[in-house]
């Protein structure tokens, strides 16, 4: 029953019957009165919700969606912010685990970048879209970015607001969810960002003081992710699959955790690597681990091919 009603969904619908059957064994069917709350703004669900029968109300984006909606058959969580039932409504619930197992070796055999039905291609543009069409995030498997999207909390932000303040530590990464910040390093701009940009970054994977200070410039929101589970999921793409994102002539870079080293600064790493050839590889070394994966990072970031190097320290 529950299989049948599965192979409406995508990536279901690709599955052998081993593998629908399998899914199947784990799935709950939820059952909901209208005018209920499946979830609400700022609340995270662990699992994938599917409509199966009914119609609802989404939040971010906004829209009504039932069963029979070409929309429907992409999950309606993770994705949407908040989700009200406007009828009675049943939803196939599936462990994000159980599905990745299901359906990884299928998809990703094809070598597909963007596996479909495993990225939420369905979104309007807006900051979930824009946050993992980023360089370094499109490797993420499903698993990685669904844990990514379902640990993070909503923080509403003012005009002038300052989400992070340069000299302080903090234990979040943040993805930028709507309005525009300022960030400025000593009081100078260094850079703008907008939804679906990111930051926070540098100081989770080193350890270390915020290096700038990120204000908003308008009201807006951001959404915020404990930093070791940001940082367990980067050091597993960065550091243990290195070998597929490095292919041709390498280059050696050393990067260095402050100015007057030997090698390039991180705080300027990010305007050398805009700088590099993309025709060439890279591999990335330093004297600490954390400064190998951030400096790989950023040049992945910006769109290179780049690993460390073997050893990924030196």
């Amino acid at each position: 029953m529950l299989a049948a009603q599965l192979q409406r969904f995508v990536p279901f619908s690709s599955l052998d019957t081993q593998r629908l059957e399998h899914v199947a064994g784990s799935v709950r069917l939820l059952r909901l009165p209208a005018n209920r709350w499946l979830t609400r703004r700022g609340r995270a669900l662990a699992a994938n919700y599917y409509l199966a029968r009914g119609r609802v109300q989404t939040l971010e984006p906004d829209e009504e969606v039932a069963a029979d909606d070409a929309r429907a058959r992409q999950p309606i969580v993770p994705g949407a912010r908040a989700v009200r039932t406007l009828s009675p409504t049943n939803l196939l619930v599936v462990d994000p685990a159980m599905l990745h197992a299901a359906v990884a070796e299928q998809v990703f055999a094809e070598q597909t970048l963007e596996p479909v039905g495993l990225r939420p291609q369905w979104l309007e543009p807006g900051w979930e879209h824009r946050f993992l069409q980023h360089a370094a995030l499109r490797s993420l498997a499903p698993t990685q970015w669904q844990r990514l999207l379902s640990a993070m909390r909503e923080r509403r932000c003012a005009l002038g607001e300052h989400v992070v303040v340069q000299g302080q530590r903090g234990g979040d990464f943040y993805v930028l969810a709507g309005g525009a910040a300022s960030v400025r390093r000593d009081g100078v701009e260094v850079a703008r960002l907008e939804a679906g940009d990111f930051f926070g970054e540098d100081a989770l994977v080193l350890d270390s003081a915020r290096n700038a200070t990120v204000t908003m410039m308008g009201p807006g929101h951001v959404m915020a992710l404990p930093g070791e589970l940001f940082v367990r999921e980067l050091l597993a793409t960065v550091v243990a699959q290195p070998r597929q994102w490095v292919a041709g002539p390498e280059v050696c870079l050393r990067v260095v955790a402050a100015s007057g080293g030997d090698g390039i600064s991180l705080l300027d790493f990010r305007e050398h690597a805009a700088r590099l050839d993309r025709n060439r590889s890279y591999r990335v070394c330093s004297d600490t681990l954390a400064a190998t994966v951030l400096g790989t990072f950023l040049l992945v970031q910006a769109g290179h091919r780049a690993a460390p190097v073997d050893g990924f320290v030196a």
